[in-house]
């Protein structure tokens, strides 16, 4: 019996260790333990490549497409944008199922409902079974985190884990377990303050702590 497969595309326009890639590769390998063959893709790496028909080819051939991405201004990125624009579905297979990861900057999981209605509309208009979207908030905790040793991500990991087995059956993700993962993983105001020291020692490391608020161009 031919094992069913799953491709994870990663929307972010990091080639490497981006927190898009971090949590994509959470759900892939809780889908390769229920048995599925994995594949991964960075999509802003295939358009300078010029292997974006390879790309396609693997998700026509795929029983599970992921995509996971950052947001960028209330919307996807534009590689990722060019991507579905140039994306061909070769209809020989109707039972293809499409699953979306959004992460963002903000604590609000809320703030990434507008790129995942973009991410169900392109399964719709491109014969996908839309299978269900994940929202996550406080995305730039996530790149360098072990999301499976961390406790902050384990509601994270367990809607996962929950849905990879839904998928194995073949159903969609169950609300309820969508819902699991959108919940914040630190407060508002924890997430912000090491946001601004983050910042702040950044600024010192380039010797610009004192032009932060600095308005060169201003009028």
């Amino acid at each position: 019996m031919q094992n069913k497969t799953a491709i994870l595309l990663i929307g972010s326009p990091k080639p490497f260790k981006s927190s898009s890639e971090n949590i994509g590769k959470l759900l892939l390998g809780y889908l390769a333990k229920e048995g599925f063959a994995t594949d991964i893709e960075h999509i802003g790496m295939a358009i300078r490549e010029g292997a974006v028909d390879k790309v396609i080819h693997k998700v026509n051939n795929s029983d599970i497409t992921i995509i996971s991405t950052p947001l960028f201004v209330d919307s996807i990125p534009a590689p990722l944008i060019s991507f579905l624009e140039l994306y061909q579905n070769d209809k020989q297979k109707t039972n293809k199922k499409l699953i979306g990861i959004v992460n963002s900057g903000f604590p609000e999981s809320f703030q990434n409902d507008t790129a995942i209605e973009v991410l169900r509309l392109f399964s719709i208009h491109n014969d996908f079974y839309w299978a269900g979207g994940f929202t996550i908030g406080c995305g730039g905790a996530f790149g360098s985190m072990d999301l499976h040793k961390s406790k902050m991500v384990k509601h994270i990991a367990e809607s996962f884990q929950e849905a990879a087995i839904c998928l194995s059956k073949g159903d969609t993700i169950l609300k309820e377990v969508l819902e699991k993962a959108s919940k914040p993983i630190m407060s508002t105001f924890i997430y912000v303050f090491f946001g601004q020291l983050g910042w702040y020692l950044q600024s010192i490391k380039y010797h610009n702590q004192f032009n932060l608020k600095a308005r060169p161009y201003a009028k």
